[in-house]
């Protein structure tokens, strides 16, 4: 595999995407402060791009989407505060000739560290802080088709607010998991339906509140898998795997990794 270039900064807490043959990154710290910068890598090719000026801010905890051909960033904290801003790119006609458009206004109050979750048409923008104390439950979709923003349906559920979440587009629903809150890890569970604006809870039998974990929709099987995290800040890593079906949410306990 190709190295990545000597003007990429090594870093952390930065936004990516996957596109299905590249694998965009931007933003996020290192050593010797917040980045600006993107870079693209060509899995086909094995060789990577640096992408066009950005014309924003530099940030880190910022997230990132790929949606309708465009590659996404938005929020994050910088130097100066939080930000309630973002921009995506377009590739057209190339990774180092495409363009970065500005993102109208979400409605959003400015965040960082906030879940973003694409699916074929929108992106969704949830939770998210300022701090640690101060924690949102709310959130927004962007069109990318005409840069505006959908305000979510009303939510009735008893869900609070998380910061660091996991989420997946299942092909009909966003699901959003856990994080932590600013009295420690939270365990929320549930979906949102963006055709039906409406939101629902997952069943009961769900794993232990986490953050740091990872889940992937695995569309072959209709069902979310979950993997690992940790059950309070600092507590250590765990390894075991949960997965929750299409059918109205089923979480079953697969077994702990060797």
């Amino acid at each position: 595999m190709a190295s990545a270039p000597a003007e990429m900064e090594a870093r952390l807490d930065f936004a990516s995407a996957w596109t299905g043959s590249h694998l965009v990154i931007w933003g996020g710290r290192s050593t010797g402060g917040m980045l600006d910068d993107g870079f693209v890598y060509d899995s086909e090719g094995d060789s990577w791009e640096q992408l066009p000026a950005y014309p924003g801010t530099a940030v880190f905890d910022v997230s990132g989407a790929w949606v309708d051909g465009k590659f996404m960033v938005w929020g994050g904290q910088s130097g100066s505060g939080y930000l309630d801003e973002g921009y995506y790119f377009d590739p057209t006609p190339s990774w180092t000739g495409g363009s970065w458009t500005a993102i109208s206004s979400s409605g959003l109050t400015a965040r960082a560290a906030h879940t973003a979750m694409a699916s074929d048409t929108q992106v969704l923008i949830w939770g998210g802080r300022q701090g640690t104390s101060t924690v949102y439950s709310d959130g927004a979709l962007w069109n990318p088709s005409d840069n505006t923003w959908t305000t979510l349906g009303a939510n009735d559920l008893t869900i609070g607010a998380a910061y660091d979440s996991m989420s997946a587009w299942t092909g009909s629903e966003f699901f959003i998991f856990g994080g932590r809150s600013s009295s420690g890890v939270s365990g929320n569970s549930f979906f949102y339906d963006p055709a039906s604006s409406t939101w629902r809870d997952d069943p009961d039998s769900t794993p232990d509140g986490r953050h740091g974990a990872s889940v992937v929709y695995a569309s072959g099987r209709k069902e979310l898998i979950l993997f690992g995290g940790e059950t309070s800040v600092g507590g250590g890593g765990l390894n075991d795997i949960w997965t929750v079906t299409d059918e109205k949410g089923l979480y079953l306990y697969r077994k702990s990794a060797p």
